[in-house]
């Protein structure tokens, strides 16, 4: 998987590539087929040439720890991790929800002890 995301990201930066979203039910119906995809809006300019936002999903990015891990650790790893000021301008301008607030997007893995912790010291509702 991760060859492909590189592979894809390289398409997009490198080449021009068309952006255009699913129609109507496309992103329900995929996420229905996908339950770990969330549904999400490609603001316009996310990509060269985009001059539309369009509907898609996405896919969140997880930090899987064993049950093990120490509780402090994950809260540090879950604190630290989401930290940049602005995604889209750190990462990459698709990375612009990559912030602890969708931590309730996962509707998939259960979250650590530590990070749950950490998520509701924060008010971050929703954390399963």
């Amino acid at each position: 998987m991760r060859v492909f995301a590189a592979a894809l990201l390289s398409a997009f930066v490198v080449a021009l590539v068309a952006c255009s979203g699913m129609q109507d039910a496309g992103p329900r119906a995929m996420r229905a087929t996908f339950p770990i995809l969330s549904l999400s809006t490609v603001f316009a300019g996310t990509y060269q040439g985009q001059t539309q936002a369009v509907q898609s999903v996405v896919a969140w990015s997880f930090l899987i720890a064993h049950e093990d891990f120490p509780e402090a650790d994950a809260d540090w790893t879950t604190r630290t991790l989401p930290t940049s000021s602005d995604p889209r301008a750190h990462i990459h301008p698709s990375a612009g929800p990559t912030r602890a607030e969708n931590a309730p997007n996962n509707s998939v893995l259960a979250f650590h002890p530590g990070a749950l912790r950490h998520h509701r010291q924060r008010g971050i509702a929703g954390v399963m």
